[in-house]
C-alpha cells in the first residue's frame, strides 16, 4: 500500500468517525431446549449400556408452531435490518451507522418492536396449546417447571447508541493517555473503512457467483431454476451499498455502479425463457466478477481491544 492510498484511507476514516455512530443491538430470547437432568441421563445411559459421564443430551421444549415462528421471524428481521444499514466495526457487537440514518433506524426499530409485541400476544394466546403439544412429544421428559407462566417477557429487542471517541475528561486528566486512545480509535476507524470495502466485495461476489451458476447451462443439459430473488438480491445490495459506501475505493464503487447498470431492468421471466438473454446476462456478470477481483485484496482479520 503506497503513501497516497494510506492517506486517502485516513481521510475516509476521519469522515467515517465524524459522521457515524456506534449501534449495538440486543435481543432477548427464551431458550427452546434444555439439558436433561442427571436422572434422565442415567436412564439414557442404561438404555445404551453406556457410562452417564460420556453422555450429554437435551430436549426440545417446543414443537414447531406458527406463533413461535412468527416471533423468531420478527427478531430475525430486526437483526437483518440492523446489519443492512450499518458496517462492521472492530469491536464485538458494535456496528457503525451514519448519523443521518438515525430517524429511519428509530422508525424501523419501533416497527419491529410493535410487531414483536403483537407476535408475543399471539404466542401467549397459543401458549397452552403449545405446552399440550410439548407434553405429547416429550412424554415423561415433560416438566411443567421448565415453562414460565408467560413468554411475553422472555423475548425482546433493544439497542443503544455509542459515541466512539475517548472521553474529553481524559484529555485534562491524562493528556498522553488521551492522545494514545485517540490514535487507537483512529486506527480502528481506518480498519473499519478497509473492512467495509472487503465485506461489500465479498457480498457482491457471492451474489455474482450464485447468479452466474444459475445462468450457466448444466453439462447434462438440465434446466436450472432461476428465481426472481436472484436479481432482487442485487437491488437490495445496491441500496445498502449506496447507504454505507465510504467512497474510499473508487474502483470498487465504479465496478458496482457498472454492475448496477448492467442488471437494471432485468426481467426474470424473459431470462428464464430465452437462452440468448441468459448468455448475455451471464457474460455481463462474469465481467463484473473479474472487475471486482481486480480492485480488492482480502486481508486477515485484525482484533482490537478497548
Amino acid at each position: 500500500m503506497n503513501a497516497t492510498t494510506m492517506e486517502m484511507q485516513t481521510d475516509f476514516a476521519q469522515e467515517l468517525q465524524k459522521n457515524t455512530i456506534g449501534v449495538r443491538l440486543y435481543q432477548k430470547r427464551f431458550g427452546q431446549s434444555k439439558s436433561l437432568n442427571d436422572e434422565q441421563i442415567e436412564r439414557a445411559a442404561e438404555e445404551f449400556d453406556a457410562e452417564s459421564r460420556a453422555i450429554s443430551a437435551s430436549k426440545k421444549l417446543f414443537a414447531k408452531h406458527a406463533a413461535i415462528s412468527k416471533v423468531k421471524k420478527t427478531l430475525g428481521q430486526a437483526r437483518n435490518y440492523w446489519k443492512a444499514v450499518t458496517i462492521d466495526f472492530p469491536e464485538d457487537g458494535i456496528r457503525l451507522m451514519r448519523t443521518q440514518n438515525i430517524p429511519a433506524f428509530e422508525e424501523m426499530m419501533t416497527k419491529y418492536t410493535e410487531e414483536l409485541n403483537s407476535a408475543l400476544d399471539e404466542l401467549d394466546e397459543a401458549y397452552e396449546e403449545i405446552k399440550t403439544l410439548a407434553k405429547k412429544d416429550l412424554g415423561t421428559l415433560y416438566c411443567e417447571a421448565d415453562y414460565p407462566r408467560s413468554l411475553k417477557d422472555r423475548f425482546a429487542i433493544g439497542y443503544d447508541y455509542i459515541q466512539i471517541r475517548p472521553s474529553e475528561m481524559l484529555a485534562d486528566l491524562h493528556p498522553e493517555l488521551y492522545e494514545r486512545e485517540k490514535a487507537k480509535m483512529a486506527s480502528m476507524f481506518q480498519e473499519a473503512v478497509i473492512k467495509a470495502e472487503e465485506d461489500f466485495a465479498k457480498e457482491v461476489t457471492k451474489l455474482l457467483d450464485h447468479a452466474i451458476e444459475s445462468l450457466t447451462p448444466s453439462p447434462d443439459g438440465k434446466r436450472k431454476r432461476i428465481c426472481d430473488a436472484t436479481f432482487d438480491n442485487f437491488q437490495a445490495f445496491f441500496e445498502r451499498f449506496k447507504t454505507m459506501d465510504t467512497g474510499s475505493n473508487p474502483a470498487l464503487s465504479e465496478a458496482i455502479s457498472n454492475l448496477q447498470l448492467a442488471t437494471k431492468g432485468i426481467d426474470g421471466n424473459i431470462v428464464r425463457k430465452s437462452g440468448d438473454v441468459k448468455s448475455i446476462i451471464a457474460e455481463r456478470m462474469q465481467e463484473a466478477r473479474a472487475a471486482i477481483d481486480q480492485v480488492i485484496v482480502v486481508r486477515p482479520d485484525r482484533k482490537f481491544s478497548l
